[in-house]
């Protein structure tokens, strides 16, 4: 598992902050977005295959794939 100090999952986490700043949900302001992330990682996505976002970060095309899900999920649209 990544640790904070990682430079993968701190691009990860610089996204996952962004994304919790741009929510408009009432909740977004309180999220602990770090565990929120350490959470997801670990869970299996359909837009990755169903492959768990963790599984993908030891090479630059899966690190980029998982950033892509990140931004989808951003935006709202379904993968």
């Amino acid at each position: 598992m990544l640790n904070a100090a990682d430079p993968v999952f701190v691009r990860l986490l610089d996204q996952a902050r962004a994304m919790a700043r741009a929510s408009t949900h009432a909740n977004a302001a309180t999220l602990d977005v770090e565990r929120w992330l350490t959470h997801w990682l670990t869970k299996p996505q359909p837009a990755l295959g169903g492959r768990r976002p963790d599984e993908l970060l030891d090479t630059p095309d899966g690190v980029d794939a998982v950033m892509r899900v990140l931004g989808a999920i951003q935006s709202g649209v379904v993968v």
